[in-house]
């Protein structure tokens, strides 16, 4: 073979095995999410602002989105369609990025309040309703008890609301890598 054709058939394969850009969001040493570049991305800025659209390019130390608004709209015919806006090329440095989003969690509505606060002021409603209905004193007796107990359910739920947190805030427990600076330990 012809030191030439082999130089060329070298350098083929050399680009056909190359390791693509990616981005890894990673808690402590666990990895919990790895965006490729043209996949979607959401991501919270320092200045709290959210941008989203698709990784166009990965650098050492940047990452250009190609930002878009992806709404569910009605068309001519009031069925739901998505609808796509393009807003364009932005630049991103990596410390610049802030939070990220958690992934869907199982049994979230758990964690953050909303069935106790449905099922408190459910109860509370019901009950008032009812009494009311029935001509029945609604605050006092053994009904105030039960008052009581559903909105400690209620104030429960609220104050898991206020301490949830859907989102990775980029710090000590959370860190985002790319590909040129990921450090595996």
């Amino acid at each position: 073979m012809k030191p030439i054709l082999f130089f060329i058939l070298l350098l083929f394969c050399v680009n056909a095995f190359a390791q693509p850009n990616f981005l890894m969001l990673r808690k402590r040493n666990k990895t919990i999410h790895t965006y490729f570049e043209s996949g979607y991305i959401q991501l919270q800025l320092s200045n709290h602002q959210w941008i989203e659209g698709r990784l166009k390019k990965i650098k050492a130390d940047s990452l250009f989105i190609d930002q878009m608004l992806l709404r569910q709209v009605g068309n001519f015919w009031g069925l739901p369609t998505v609808d796509t806006m393009r807003l364009g090329l932005y630049k991103i440095h990596i410390n610049e990025v802030y939070a990220m989003p958690k992934e869907k969690e199982s049994f979230a509505f758990f964690r953050n309040g909303v069935l106790f606060q449905a099922a408190g002021a459910g109860y509370m409603g019901l009950n008032i309703i009812n009494g009311l209905g029935k001509s029945e004193p609604v605050f006092e007796g053994d009904n105030l008890g039960k008052l009581g107990i559903a909105a400690g359910v209620f104030a429960v739920g609220t104050l898991l609301s206020a301490t949830y947190k859907n989102t990775c805030v980029l710090g000590k427990k959370y860190m985002l890598y790319t590909s040129a600076n990921i450090s595996v330990k």
